[in-house]
């Protein structure tokens, strides 16, 4: 049997009919994506009226900014794919001084990143597949990420302090897709313990792989 689907959360009447920024509508659908998918529903079944029900806005107000699910969808992920991958650009700006804690340390924060937005990032794996405008922006934020890497690695390479024999680009696809693949298996409720497993386990491959043994 099905469980019932998640209840919305009250809104109090003072919210309804109210101006909004655009940052706040965001915000409030977020919130609203996560709660809606809480239970494992599908993003597919979340819909356009159960999201402004959940937000309690008007639905003049949802439409005034978002034309369907899609385009929320979309206004959504663009700022979550910006500063996903944010934390390993601090670690690889260090160059030649980059330790195996400080990859551990952006790993981490990748996993927290991640977990703050995981019914958007969730819906965004699933709406991949039907969407192509969706998957374009996904596989864009990672390869972006695996060409920050690339230019580490060629810069290591003729500095001496990355490994000679790896190849810059395939090593770099490697590495960034097998950190997507990790992250995108972790789900709320992880213990604490466990992301700081995952995070040093990412961290050991990435500089085994990459770094010249000191």
């Amino acid at each position: 049997m099905s469980a019932d689907p998640p209840t919305p959360t009250p809104v109090p009447s003072s919210q309804q009919g109210r101006a909004y920024a655009p940052d706040q509508i965001e915000q409030l659908f977020r919130d609203a994506l996560g709660v809606l998918m809480a239970d494992g529903t599908p993003y597919r079944d979340v819909s356009v009226a159960r999201l402004i029900g959940e937000t309690g806005m008007a639905r003049s107000t949802f439409y005034g900014y978002f034309g369907d699910k899609a385009a929320l969808l979309h206004a959504l992920s663009a700022s979550t794919l910006t500063r996903l991958y944010s934390p390993q650009r601090d670690w690889l700006r260090r160059g030649r001084d980059v330790t195996r804690a400080d990859v551990g340390e952006g790993m981490r924060r990748l996993l927290d990143l991640f977990l703050e937005d995981e019914a958007v990032l969730r819906a965004v794996g699933e709406a991949s597949v039907y969407e192509p405008t969706i998957r374009e922006a996904y596989v864009r934020s990672v390869d972006d990420y695996a060409r920050a890497l690339e230019r580490f690695v060629r810069k290591g390479q003729k500095e001496g302090w990355v490994r000679a024999e790896v190849r810059p680009a395939d090593t770099a696809d490697a590495l960034a897709w097998m950190t997507e693949r990790a992250v995108g298996r972790v789900r709320p409720g992880t213990p604490a313990r466990r992301l700081d497993a995952i995070a040093a386990s990412l961290a050991d491959v990435v500089c085994s792989t990459l770094l010249v043994a000191p």
